[in-house]
């Protein structure tokens, strides 16, 4: 069978599907916001070797708790989100140290989403309360 290598341009014609770039909807990626919490956190504790000796110690406490937070990868829940937010707190103090800064803003990414994990839970929650009339 012979395929003919021209084809008439006459009685066809052509479609473009244009689709612009789409970003997936954050509650479409909780579990992925989720995990990147978790990560931000591991990458936060990774680099506590970097602070001073004196940072670490007066730190020690939260660093315990929230290497514990980390083992248990429970990053999202309101627990988590206070001693993410004491150990930021407690590091204004040490400010401005580059190892200090950089270990804050570590921080505050995980700290960043996992609330945003909150909210979209919340707004799930609210949402279905309005749908469901209150219940």
């Amino acid at each position: 069978m012979r395929v003919p290598n021209i084809i008439p341009s006459g009685n066809t014609h052509r479609i473009i599907l244009s689709s612009p770039d789409q970003r997936t909807p954050d509650i479409d990626r909780i579990q992925d916001i989720a995990a990147d919490a978790t990560g931000a956190l591991r990458a936060a504790l990774q680099s506590v070797s970097e602070l001073s000796e004196g940072v670490a110690e007066d730190i020690a406490t939260e660093l315990t708790a929230l290497e514990r937070r980390l083992e248990l990868r429970d990053t999202i829940r309101d627990g988590a989100r206070a001693e993410i937010t004491l150990c930021i707190d407690r590091l204004e103090a040490f400010l401005p140290d580059e190892t200090v800064e950089a270990f804050r803003d570590a921080l505050t990414r995980a700290l960043t989403l996992s609330q945003r994990v909150a909210d979209l839970i919340a707004a799930e929650q609210d949402l279905r309360r309005i749908r469901w009339g209150g219940r």
